[in-house]
């Protein structure tokens, strides 16, 4: 058995013109749509990405970072959500770019 698996993003402007070209693509694969991370889950993964980082300070202090994190993740997202309301424009926040964050905070560090 062969499986392939491809990802594409409907906000990319090739996406309809490969749509077009390739029916089948679209017209019977499965869809994996995610949902948004709770903050108990974002707390997690900054968790495990910063309980073993080096920081210099106390683990009062660290928790409360860790804790934090995923908070600003979930404020930014709250926020897209009104910027949708008010512009009628999208704006994500993906898991990715919470990775990005914790990658970014830990390279400036």
């Amino acid at each position: 058995n062969l499986h392939i698996m491809l990802c594409m993003s409907p906000l990319n402007p090739k996406f309809p013109v490969r749509a077009r070209k390739f029916p089948g693509l679209v017209s019977s694969p499965t869809i994996d749509w995610f949902l948004p991370w709770p903050e108990e889950a974002l707390v997690s993964v900054s968790h495990g990405f910063i309980n073993d980082f080096p920081l210099d300070c106390s683990d009062n202090v660290k928790s409360s970072l860790i804790t934090h994190m995923g908070r600003v993740h979930k404020m930014v997202s709250d926020v897209c959500d009104e910027y949708f309301n008010s512009m009628r424009r999208k704006v994500y926040q993906t898991p990715k770019s919470y990775l990005s964050f914790i990658a970014a905070y830990k390279s400036m560090y």
